[in-house]
């Protein structure tokens, strides 16, 4: 079962999810502001899927939430754990 968050950060609202996936969780994040999409982008983008499994619920909340940050600030991207 998914557990999810909804949050403002920056004056835009965003969803985190967490999906079971086999043992662990995955962490993802949506943009649900449309007025923001421009700018930040529809969904998690910002790090390697491989990057993206946790061992709880919880770990997978405060990763998605950390992206969506970064996606609302408009930090660049993840690629393989390195900042670009």
């Amino acid at each position: 079962m998914a557990e999810s968050i909804i949050d403002v950060h920056n004056g835009i609202r965003f969803k985190v999810e967490a999906f079971p996936k086999g043992e662990l969780f995955v962490g993802r994040f949506t943009i649900l502001d449309s007025t923001a999409l421009d700018r930040v982008g529809a969904d998690d983008a910002y790090r390697p899927a491989m990057d993206n499994a946790w061992a709880t619920p919880a770990e997978a909340l405060n990763y998605a939430t950390e992206a969506a940050h970064h996606a609302i600030e408009g930090i660049p991207p993840f690629t393989e754990g390195q900042p670009q």
